[in-house]
């Protein structure tokens, strides 16, 4: 339990540091002024309205399950799942900042760029960053199973660093009395 609230922690800090990166990013790839002459600029700005969206975010990651297992052990589903995430937040902005103006900012081209820039940062982290802060011993394991998802499941387990897995041996339920007893099983 505590290695699952301390890998969501992990995962939640990374990502709410790179929505703040992300933004500064796009502040400074769009070429506005990071200060002005009063020392508030379009990042001061933004800061707080920003802020605000990060917190549905998270939402919007949590439920999408960007914070669960599965997310991070199916690698190849992660981008699209990642994508429809973002879709979402991206309409949750245009929201924000077009049906309810309370800030003074209207970020239109700016805010596709933010969703890009996001995206891209938050798919390294999660495919390569957030790794670095797992154990570095491997579990050995035993699965037993058939079928189709049995073997995309055994496919994803040894090609992901994400799990300290190591698959010591594979049964296909269907061939396990031609291949192995119970008792060598249990061995």
């Amino acid at each position: 339990m505590f290695l699952r609230r301390r890998r969501i922690a992990i995962l939640l800090a990374g990502d709410i540091l790179l929505f703040y990166i992300a933004l500064f990013a796009t502040i400074f790839v769009s070429g506005l002024p990071i200060l002005n002459n009063n020392n508030k600029g379009v990042f001061t700005e933004h800061l707080i309205p920003f802020s605000l969206l990060f917190v549905a975010w998270v939402v919007v990651f949590y439920i999408a399950g960007l914070y669960d297992k599965e997310t991070l052990f199916f690698r190849r589903k992660l981008p699209s799942v990642l994508s429809w995430a973002l879709a979402v937040n991206g309409a949750l902005a245009v929201t924000f900042f077009y049906l309810f103006p309370v800030f003074d900012i209207t970020p239109k081209t700016n805010l596709i760029i933010y969703v890009v820039i996001t995206f891209v940062l938050t798919l390294l982290w999660r495919l390569y960053g957030s790794t670095s802060f797992r154990s570095r011993k491997k579990q050995g394991a035993i699965f037993i199973g058939s079928g189709k998802d049995f073997e995309e499941l055994i496919f994803e387990i040894k090609n992901n660093e994400h799990y300290n897995i190591d698959v010591a041996r594979v049964v296909d339920i269907k061939k396990m009395e031609q291949e192995i007893s119970m008792d060598a099983l249990a061995e």
